[in-house]
């Protein structure tokens, strides 16, 4: 009961009672208090209210038995004790009674042990003072036990006193609550001690320190420590998690939380009081973001940011680098730091352009790109100070795990040779996964003989939300195709959600577009969700706004489907939608998995396998990973469930998989005359044994020691006889580019130097294969031909050829009652080069496509065609024939001008002028940018259907282009 000076609550009936007579009795008696309602905790103290609340996002299972409520007044606040739950499904009495929230605490502190196993605990270091002279006393009247505990005040101590059972019948089966009681006046201690109280079979322990008010960082919150509970609600050992306040006070803005979760507690201090580079292991939703923003808090603590110090993160999606670099603009611009995107969808290609940044968020093919000719720009290279590498898992990636690898090698090799010299450490590795098993393989490479990289592996007891696994296996005829196989899954789907979702919101991975569509039309059919009508009005009048059509079908009966090929505002609907939970189902292509962040309750992978370059592959360990990582929402789940529908035959495989048995390999090897030829003309490696060093320094040569049959190297060799057969490999690699003029050896081909054939390979980051190609164009190659050669180059080979997309390309390619491309294909459009083909020059001829998927990969095949163009047209330049280099300028000239070079539509290159404009004025004859600035302004207003002063802008525009002239004298 409260009084003027204090309070004191008593913790009446700590644990259920499960004997039916006592339960009875004390019904009876009447103990159980009236639930009052009290202000918002954060009004008081919200250190306070930020420890009750961090159940909610660092341990989902002590939610249950850790809540406050400080949002708002109205709300009735439940405060439990953290103990273990219930063994049974009884109901627990949870009150609440004239609670008065406390003053700022000090660094006094009680801990209450985990009762059962006799275990410390410090449930909530900080919050309570404790007397040592508050003696243990019996309540004669029901045999408990009450332990005074005394809360800070500014005038006068606050008593509370804990009542606890001797009834060993109760053991595990406990639950606390909150009921008033008469306060006990006790006078304040001068030294405080530690003792354990103990009452069979339950144990408490106060642990008691100086309260003082000369105490160093009094003010200071203690870490949270809770004994015996993970996240996933396996047990383990003390778990702390530490205050964000212990951060200078600067830095603190960075995190909208009070307290960090286990994950990033362990290693706080690994990350934020040490420059050791470090490994983390860790499921997907662990807050490994976090990790990433301490090292940063390190670097900017250890040396004030200035642009001469810098930061790169690497992640392997343009989506989540432009995601990163959102966020921390908002976060360290602030303390001064100054963030910058550089992916395929930028334009900034100048070490100049970055000097003034200090943090780079940015994708392992566009770092490799700039890295390739860091010596020209050593100066800059040598600033960076913290090499951050997100999804690490992906080296196993057989298409882009190899970029990946050869850039942290090469960051290696410069921090290496930079630190030979100066003996000073200037760079530091930090690097995140999925649950993966060899992570001392990863930290062992990452390291140095110096500084060895601390490692964290830590698996699914440590997810926010305890995930459960689910694969299903399905029979698949030996006739039946891949296509028919995830056809007949669509019709499994519905059962699968009513099985697993518990009526929460369900997200659907299928591999292609076509198949999203059609899973969805499917489920409509076979799935009814229960919905109330205000929630079907709300689903309505989202689809009202919906552009396509069958998206806007389906959403209607709370079924959603999201792919790249939607318009980007129908998938920034169908996201909010399923965010606010309004929407039970989402369907998505794979790819959404590794951009957008969409939890759910339930996570279904439908079919393991994927279309990819003309044919059905398996997807990879981290595509699997990083779809079912999606599986649980913290802020509303206690549990969640993934479910992976594959064949009987894979089934197996799959179980390894998401177990975190399957070990990263690397797939440096299978594009390692790429990587070589890039290092030689670095100046890296000037001769074999140098070759060889190189590759001791990647994760290829320490996975080759420890699994050399994986990379075609018999196992039992010493280590001798493993680097005789690298050796080998070298010199295979390294004749190869010799015999077609992009390496220079000598007779033994031991010294090894670049050639310009070879520095234009690794300039423009062109394929072996590619390369060879253009070494094969005949003299008088014509444009059309050059054309056909670039479009079978392997730099396009992830551009694929979609049923659907066949009429539409079919049309562009012969149409008698339509303008055509300008040199058409024999035949249907059949394959990957001819949907190259005929949307290259459909945008070189102005031609309109509607379609938005074949819009979005003519995009793509530009930034890809002029680079390419671009070494087509230096690589002619060196071989001396006149008509192969006309060709390769024109052929440039129409990349970068996205037209062909004498099409009449050229206007369509001013800003602001598109193919309405540009059409207009060709239809008059202003073919030529002359032709334009002859023509008046207001003419040219009228021409286009403008209002002043666009004419002028226009001819601003024009005047401001280079105007040359050309005389030939003989």
């Amino acid at each position: 009961m409260a009084n003027d000076d204090g309070f004191m609550v008593n913790f009446d009936d700590l644990f259920y009672d499960h004997n039916k007579e006592k339960t009875k009795k004390m019904e009876n008696k009447g103990k159980v208090a009236k639930t009052s309602t009290i202000p918002a905790l954060s009004q008081y103290n919200p250190n306070l209210s930020q420890a009750f609340r961090i159940g909610q996002h660092a341990n989902p299972q002590l939610s249950q038995i850790f809540r406050s409520s400080s949002s708002s007044q109205s709300r009735r606040p439940q405060f439990l004790v953290p103990f273990k739950q219930p063994v049974h499904s009884h109901t627990p009495k949870e009150t609440v009674t004239n609670f008065i929230p406390p003053a700022p605490f000090s660094s006094s502190q009680v801990s209450l042990g985990d009762y059962g196993n006799g275990q410390t605990t410090t449930p909530r270091q900080g919050l309570y003072n404790i007397r040592p002279n508050s003696a243990v006393q019996t309540d004669k009247s029901s045999g408990n036990r009450k332990m005074g505990i005394v809360l800070p005040s500014k005038q006068r101590h606050q008593t509370m006193t804990v009542t606890c059972s001797d009834n060993s019948d109760e053991v595990g089966q406990g639950d606390g609550h909150l009921s008033p009681s008469q306060s006990v006046p006790q006078s304040p201690p001068d030294v405080f001690s530690t003792q354990t109280y103990a009452t069979q079979p339950h144990h408490y322990t106060a642990t008691q320190t100086p309260a003082h008010d000369t105490d160093i960082n009094i003010n200071r919150p203690l870490p949270l420590t809770f004994n015996g509970l993970t996240p996933g609600g396996a047990s383990s050992g003390l778990v702390k998690l530490r205050s964000v306040e212990e951060l200078p006070v600067r830095f603190r803005g960075v995190f909208d939380f009070p307290f960090f979760n286990i994950v990033q507690s362990k290693i706080y201090d690994d990350v934020f009081c040490t420059d050791k580079p470090l490994v983390l292991s860790a499921p997907t939703g662990s807050g490994k973001t976090v990790i990433f923003e301490l090292a940063v808090l390190r670097l900017l603590s250890q040396q004030q940011f200035k642009s001469n110090v810098k930061a790169v993160y690497v992640a392997p999606m343009k989506a989540i680098c432009s995601e990163r670099h959102t966020e921390w603009k908002k976060k360290f611009e602030p303390l001064g730091l100054k963030c910058m995107e550089l992916t395929g969808d930028t334009d900034i290609d100048d070490y100049f352009q970055m000097q003034q940044v200090n943090i780079i968020c940015t994708t392992p093919e566009k770092w490799d790109s700039m890295t390739r000719k860091w010596r020209d720009n050593a100066a800059f290279i040598k600033m960076i100070k913290l090499f951050m590498i997100d999804e690490i898992h992906l080296l196993s990636d057989e298409s882009r795990g190899a970029t990946l690898e050869a850039i942290v090698s090469r960051m290696k090799t410069v921090h290496s040779s930079y630190h030979f010299r100066t003996n000073v450490n200037t760079m530091r590795f930090i690097a995140v996964s999925a649950t993966i098993p060899n992570v001392l393989d990863l930290a062992e490479w990452l390291g140095t003989r110096i500084i060895p990289a601390k490692n964290y592996n830590m698996d699914d007891k440590y997810r926010p939300v305890p995930l459960r696994k689910v694969i299903l296996g399905f029979p698949c005829a030996f006739e039946q195709n891949e296509f028919r196989f995830d056809l007949s899954l669509n019709y499994k789907l519905a059962s699968v959600i009513q099985t697993y979702s518990d009526d929460k919101p369900t997200l659907v991975f299928c591999s292609t577009r076509k198949s999203v569509q059609q899973a969805a039309t499917t489920l409509v059919k076979d799935a009814k969700f229960i919905m109330n009508a205000q929630h079907k009005q709300k689903l309505q009048r989202q689809a009202n706004i919906i552009k396509d059509a069958k998206l806007r079908d389906t959403m209607v009966f709370g079924v959603g489907f999201h792919h790249a090929g939607l318009d980007a505002q129908d998938r920034g609907i169908v996201e909010t939608t399923f965010k606010k939970g309004e929407l039970p189902v989402l369907i998505a292509t794979s790819t959404l998995a590794m951009g957008v962040n969409l939890p759910a309750h339930l996570v279904i992978v439908k079919s393991t396998q994927h279309y990819v370059m003309g044919m059905y592959e398996e997807y990879t360990q981290s595509q699997i990973l990083q779809m079912i990582g999606r599986a649980g929402r913290p802020q509303f789940d206690t549990s969640a469930t993934a479910v992976v529908m594959t064949k009987n035959q894979t089934k197996s495989k799959y179980d390894a998989w998401i177990s975190g048995t399957q070990l990263i390999e690397s797939s440096l090897h299978k594009n390692l005359m790429e990587y070589l030829n890039a290092e030689i003309v670095l100046g890296m490696i000037t001769d074999v044994s140098v070759a060889l060093e190189w590759i001791k320094s990647t994760f290829f040569f320490i996975r080759v020691m420890k699994n050399p049959r994986h990379y075609g190297i018999p196992s039992g060799l010493s280590d001798k006889e493993v680097d005789k057969k690298l050796q080998e490999l070298c010199l295979k690699d390294l004749n190869l580019l010799s015999s077609y003029e992009l390496v220079e050896t000598d007779e033994d081909c031991f010294c090894v130097q670049a050639t310009d054939k070879g520095k234009l390979m690794a300039h423009y980051c062109i394929a072996f294969e590619t390369m060879k190609s253009f070494m094969d164009i005949a003299p008088m190659e014509t444009v059309e031909e050059m054309l056909t050669r670039l479009c079978a180059c392997k730099e396009f080979h992830d551009i694929t050829l979609r049923t659907n997309e066949k009429k539409t390309l079919n049309t562009l390619n012969i149409d008698k009652n339509r303008i055509t491309i300008r040199y058409p294909m024999t035949g249907k459009i059949k394959s990957n080069e001819m949907k190259v083909n005929c949307l290259i020059q459909a945008q070189f001829g102005s031609l309109t496509v509607q379609d938005f998927p074949l819009v979005q990969d003519t995009s793509k095949i530009f930034r890809l065609g002029q680079r390419v163009s671009k070494c087509l047209l230096e690589l002619m330049w060196q071989k001396n024939d006149y008509k192969c280099l006309l060709s390769a300028v024109l052929l440039a000239k129409c990349f970068k001008a996205h037209m062909w070079d004498n099409s009449k539509y050229v206007s369509r290159q001013l800003e602001g002028i598109g193919p309405t404009l540009s059409n207009a004025l060709a239809n008059v004859g202003i073919t030529t940018f002359q032709k334009m600035e002859e023509t008046n302004a207001r003419e040219l207003e009228l021409i286009m259907n403008r209002h002043p002063p666009f004419g002028n802008v226009v001819h601003e525009a024009v005047s401001h282009l280079p105007k040359y002239e050309v005389s030939i004298e003989q």
